[in-house]
């Protein structure tokens, strides 16, 4: 994970910056514990930026420190955010980045003032002219602008407006002639053209709008891989601490999977069968449901199945996070017609397994403990795998 920071010197308003990094302290807290494989690295921004390396469980209060140390002397010269997603994207590329998955987080309160030189295409506009007649391609549509490159090496903007960007077009107008010119333009472009290119990467960005406003927000929601799930606004209106708070463990919850497409497989014991009237079992994931005696099987995630030819759940749990504590509740009884004896010991299950794949991305089968009870004594236990 690389934690892409805006230290700008407008993040020093409002107790933003000090609220940013308790909040980020507690997203190492969350990701970098003693069983993680997770390591973090931070990259901080403003006309410039800085960049540690990756820390893992053993070092993260030497990240947390630094964290703690990034000060407003430093703040100065506007908001180059393609650069931040730049550098982390970099860092993730190279050698010393040797996780599978690979996220960015992006944290800013503004609208970029800063970006590289672009280049892109675009539809052409024409203007009829009374003496030289039609002149093709005489703007651009910017709906229609869609960058397709930047120029590392040149950055355009004076670190003060959003919108003093550049970007030279391949334009083509409804009369099919083409030329090429060049437009100032909003520095987002280049911008959200660099997240798209994380994204290619393989990467996944996360983006916080901390106080941003209405365009901030827009520009940074089309920074995330998936805005519907890895974007996070924070308004003038809300609690900052607390907003941010959620925002960045909701973000390590989607970060620190540790299984996923997870199924568990739970056929009754020989001698055992599922308790449930009617035709079918009710399954609920209302746990109110199901202690009230409203449903025969609970599941605190995902969905269920029984197949009564087979005697079996089928548990579909999704993914499972590190932390997470899914649970299936049911009942059960000695299936009709069989008598235990008193000292009799019986198997509540049959062999039952979680199917999944492991943060490596490779296919995994646990097994669960099976509990087991005396014919003649209650029946009661628990398992896990």
């Amino acid at each position: 994970v690389v934690l892409v920071i805006d230290n700008s010197n407008s993040m020093y308003e409002n107790d933003r910056m000090a609220q940013t990094k308790a909040a980020a302290n507690a997203f190492v807290d969350a990701l970098l514990t003693q069983d993680s494989a997770t390591r973090i690295a931070v990259v901080v921004f403003n006309d410039k930026v800085k960049q540690t390396g990756f820390y893992d469980y053993s070092n993260k209060e030497e990240l947390k420190a630094y964290i703690n140390a990034v000060s407003m002397n430093e703040a100065d010269g506007g908001t180059f955010t393609q650069l931040g997603i730049k550098t982390a994207r970099d860092l993730l590329k190279s050698s010393a980045s040797t996780g599978l998955n690979k996220n960015i987080v992006l944290l800013s309160d503004g609208l970029p003032t800063w970006s590289y030189l672009a280049t892109g295409t675009a539809t052409g506009t024409c203007t009829t002219h009374w003496l030289f007649g039609t002149i093709h391609n005489n703007g651009c549509d910017e709906n229609t602008v869609k960058v397709n490159g930047c120029n590392y090496n040149e950055q355009a903007g004076n670190g003060t407006s959003a919108d003093d960007g550049s970007i030279t077009l391949s334009l083509t107008c409804e009369h099919g002639e083409t030329a090429t010119e060049t437009f100032k333009i909003s520095h987002s472009y280049a911008t959200i053209w660099e997240a798209q290119q994380a994204a290619n990467d393989g990467m996944t960005v996360f983006s916080i709008a901390l106080q941003a406003g209405t365009t901030g927000e827009n520009v940074l929601r089309a920074c995330a891989t998936n805005p519907a799930t890895g974007f996070y606004a924070i308004t003038s209106t809300d609690n900052i601490a607390e907003k941010l708070t959620t925002a960045f463990t909701s973000i390590a919850g989607s970060i620190a999977i540790a299984a996923s497409n997870g199924v568990v497989n739970d056929p009754m014991g020989e001698h055992v069968k599922l308790n449930f009237s009617g035709e079918a079992p009710v399954i609920t994931t209302d746990l109110g449901v199901y202690t009230a005696g409203n449903a025969d099987i609970y599941i605190s995630q995902g969905t269920a199945t029984y197949d009564a030819e087979t005697r079996a759940i089928s548990w579909t749990v999704g993914s499972v996070r590190e932390g997470d504590n899914p649970i299936m509740k049911y009942k059960v009884g000695i299936r009709d017609g069989y008598n235990p004896s008193t000292n009799e010991v019986l198997n509540t299950n049959g062999r039952t397994t979680f199917s999944y794949k492991n943060y490596l991305g490779e296919d995994t089968v646990g097994d669960f403990h099976i509990s087991a009870f005396h014919g003649g004594g209650p029946i009661c236990g628990k398992s896990r795998p």
